[in-house]
């Protein structure tokens, strides 16, 4: 739980620049079913940010990665047959890859191959106070970080500062591509040139995949020596329900950018002089209220949710509720029912914000199963039911269902939580449209249980609470042609086509509306994940409902093999 980097934070601001330790790594005494087979650690790194950045934490002049390796495999990272290195998505920290980390290890082991996966961290959260969700984790009790970050109880004589300011973190409007493609270019030195070359496999999911296109065509020596192009610093990439094209189109359906709907012209509104993206439903309040919900799901999955009523009765909470959890435009735009009179166990509250049979914003569905306990009807906001996928993917492509009005109140039905395996066949039904069923076994596939878990114990943050906006201003300059100022170094334009690719696409995310992958060097994969949503490449269970292996870490591992030949690990 970023215990080293979180000692730092509170050492003081960088402009005293003690002497740190090169690299620290924390082991993870992580909870998942196969921590005796895939070892986890967190792994930061020191390199200091320009002092032109401006004040800053001590603790933002570290990297930082979660390390997943087999328990099997050697302790030296330049000694494993392969190392995959993952940039997250939008609003992304490391522990969103747990899953699919822990599988491609163990799919990579069963066929002889000892591999890490790094999850990247982002450097702004170097901002995130892990200390109540560490506290809550430690008690079982999700009530312990609720009142560490909402009711200003101290923990151990420590008291939550508060969320970050605009003012305090303007450091972060320096945080742009160049930095993030930097940061990555760090830790990806820690290993030897030609491992790198013929060993490491560059990839990300969703926005990941983007910046890994920057990364592919960054000169990370500025004077295009191409032993430091971003190209030589990998064999081959990897896509999950993304491009790695840096292009508006590529670009539009992960933040929105004029195309409706909630996260509308996301790009148009943010300027440099809001360093961090503060929209509802994204916002670091509401984002530090996820891991919260995780540990309430993963400890009490059954108990009657009192999370959802709570967390601050306040506008920014309560417009994040009501755009997640409305069943129609009369009720977001009325507040009513109010979307806290609903009774929910502990399960189903995590269902219901993440799961793909009810969350309206694509970016952020997981297939994790349905409810169960109570009636639910057509969800006819922000598009109607069953709408086809919509303004580049963002919206719609699934049919949504929401709780009734009539089941508000304390008099009202329990809902409980159905796990993805769990579905009944054919499918459950809306009560205004018998024999349509709304989802299958088919098109459920990641475990609610582990999502659970993931959001709170994988040793950072799932999130990312202060997502930089020059990031996707800089990314948005990039897209149109602009290679001035600190996009100078964006030097060549061919880096992800000479080396091998795969792409996995989730047949309900956002690749679909990505169009067809490019050429580029063997071997070259591409596979549709049918029934996966965007998180699902992601979060997707081992076990599938098919009875087939999950296929993004099957894919992964396969693919690895093809590009760097026979094991060298005994």
């Amino acid at each position: 739980m970023l215990v080293a980097v979180g000692l730092l934070a509170l050492i003081g601001a960088s402009g005293a620049r003690a002497a740190q330790p090169r690299l620290i790594e924390t082991p993870i005494a992580s909870l998942a079913p196969d921590a005796g087979q895939v070892l986890e650690s967190e792994v930061s790194l020191y390199d200091p940010l320009p002092r032109a950045d401006g004040p800053h934490p001590a603790a933002c002049d570290r990297v930082g990665y979660l390390r997943f390796r087999s328990a099997a495999g050697p302790s030296d990272s330049a000694r494993a047959d392969a190392v995959f290195v993952a940039q997250p998505g939008i609003f992304e920290g490391p522990a969103a890859f747990d899953q699919v980390a822990r599988h491609t290890v163990e799919a990579a082991a069963a066929a002889g191959y000892h591999v890490e996966f790094w999850a990247l961290d982002p450097r702004a959260n170097c901002l995130v106070d892990e200390t109540g969700v560490a506290a809550a984790e430690a008690a079982q009790r999700p009530s312990v970080a609720l009142d560490y970050y909402f009711r200003n109880v101290a923990i151990a004589g420590h008291t939550f500062p508060g969320f970050t300011s605009e003012g305090d973190a303007a450091w972060l409007a320096h945080r742009g591509l160049a930095q993030t493609v930097r940061d990555e270019y760090a830790i990806i030195s820690q290993l030897p040139p030609a491992f790198r070359r013929t060993r490491v496999l560059c990839g990300g999911h969703s926005l990941g995949g983007i910046v890994t296109g920057a990364f592919a065509d960054w000169d990370f020596s500025g004077r295009r020596i191409p032993a430091a192009a971003g190209y030589n610093q990998c064999a081959g990439y990897f896509a999950l329900d993304t491009r790695f094209s840096l292009s508006l189109a590529a670009l539009s359906p992960l933040t929105g950018g004029g195309s409706g709907g909630p996260l509308s012209g996301l790009l148009s509104s943010l300027s440099d002089d809001e360093p961090f993206v503060d929209v509802p439903p994204i916002t670091p309040e509401t984002l530090q209220a996820l891991p919260v919900l995780g540990i309430a799901s993963y400890f009490q999955p059954d108990a009657p949710s009192t999370m959802v009523d709570a967390l601050p009765d306040d506008p920014t909470f309560n417009a994040s509720l009501d755009l997640l959890l409305a069943g129609s435009w009369p009720e977001f735009l009325a507040d009513s029912p109010d979307p806290r009179s609903f009774n929910f166990t502990n399960e189903a509250a995590l269902g219901f914000v993440f799961g793909d049979v009810s969350d309206p914003i694509g970016i952020l569905r997981a297939s994790i199963g349905v409810p169960t306990g109570g009636p639910v009807v057509e969800k006819l906001f922000p598009v109607p039911y069953g709408a086809p996928s919509q303004f580049m993917g963002l919206l719609g492509g699934n049919d949504l269902i929401a709780p009734p009005a009539s089941a508000a109140g304390p008099d009202g039905p329990l809902y409980g939580w159905l796990d993805y395996d769990q579905v009944p066949t054919p499918g459950p039904s809306p009560s205004d449209d018998p024999g349509h069923p709304y989802t299958s076994a088919g098109s459920e596939v990641s475990d609610i249980t582990q999502l659970s878990r993931a959001l709170f114990d994988a040793g950072a943050p799932f999130t990312e609470e202060y997502f930089p906006t020059d990031l996707l201003l800089d990314l948005s300059a990039a897209a149109i042609g602009v290679r001035t100022g600190t996009l100078r170094d964006l030097a060549y334009s061919d880096g992800i086509a000479i080396r091998p690719a795969v792409y996995v696409d989730a047949s309900e995310g956002l690749a679909p509306s990505l169009g067809p992958v490019p050429p580029g060097a063997s071997p070259q994969v591409h596979v549709t994940a049918e029934g996966y949503n965007h998180l699902d490449v992601l979060t997707a269970a081992a076990d599938q409902n098919d009875g087939q292996p999950e296929l993004a870490s099957a894919t992964l591992a396969s693919w690895m093999a093809a590009v760097t030949g026979p094991a060298d690990t005994p």
